[in-house]
């Protein structure tokens, strides 16, 4: 049996799309459990954020302090010159 130079390229073409889909494959369900990962340690970070909120509020009967949310100034900003 001969093989020709369309058998052995069209052979070569199957084979090639087979191993990208393989690769594509096993890309993706490394980016799917990536992505699960990920999601569990954002909900991790936001149940402790809730925590910590909560325990800073109980502590001082009020509203949360400064030291959770950043500075909270309710000054106005300076007026600047018009050119």
């Amino acid at each position: 049996m001969k093989f020709s130079i369309r058998d052995l390229l069209l052979v070569t073409v199957i084979v090639a799309l087979a191993f990208g889909l393989w690769v594509k494959r096993a890309e993706y369900l490394t980016l799917q459990e990536e992505n699960a990962r990920l999601s569990r340690r954002l909900e991790e970070t936001e149940r402790l954020m809730v925590t910590i909120v909560t325990e800073a509020s109980r502590k001082q009967q009020g509203p949360v302090s400064e030291a959770v949310y950043g500075t909270n100034s309710s000054a106005l900003a300076p007026k600047l010159a018009k050119p």
